[in-house]
C-alpha cells in the first residue's frame, strides 16, 4: 500500500503545480458543499421543528412511521438528475415558501449547484432514477 508523500505534495502545490492546485480546489469545493448542506439541513430541521411537533401530535398513536424512511420531497431526500455533463446526486435541504410558483424544494447537488424544484418534479425524477 502506498502512503502519500505529503512533503512532495506541499512542494508541488506551493510551486504552482496545476494538478496539485486542482486537487486542493476540488477538496475545498467538496468540503464547502458538505458544510453548506449540513447547515441548510440543520436550519431547515430547526425551523420546521415546530411544524413537525404539531403534526406528530395530531397523528394517530397507532401510526408508527419509520423515521429512517424519507418520503419524496422531504428534507434529506436524495435523488438523481441528468444534466448535459451526466447524472448528479441532489438532496432536498429546505422547504421554502413559494412566490407564485410551486418550486418550494431547495435542492443542492453534489457539485455545489442549487436548484428549486417542485414536489411534482421530484416525483418525476424518482421514476427516472437509474438506481431504482
Amino acid at each position: 500500500l502506498l502512503e502519500p508523500d505529503y512533503d512532495a505534495f506541499l512542494v508541488a502545490y506551493l510551486s504552482g503545480n496545476v494538478h496539485a492546485k486542482e486537487l486542493v480546489d476540488r477538496y475545498m469545493k467538496m468540503e464547502a458543499w458538505e458544510k453548506k448542506v449540513d447547515e441548510e439541513v440543520s436550519s431547515s430541521i430547526l425551523s420546521n421543528n415546530d411544524d413537525a411537533t404539531s403534526n406528530h401530535n395530531n397523528q394517530d398513536s397507532t401510526n408508527n412511521n419509520n423515521n429512517n424512511n424519507i418520503e419524496i420531497g422531504d428534507v434529506g431526500y436524495e435523488f438523481q438528475k441528468q444534466f448535459d455533463a451526466g447524472w448528479f446526486t441532489g438532496k432536498v435541504t429546505q422547504i421554502v415558501p413559494t412566490v407564485g410558483n410551486e418550486k418550494d424544494r431547495r435542492c443542492v447537488y453534489n457539485d455545489g449547484d442549487i436548484e428549486d424544484l417542485s414536489l411534482e418534479e421530484l416525483h418525476r425524477l424518482a421514476k427516472l432514477d437509474p438506481n431504482n
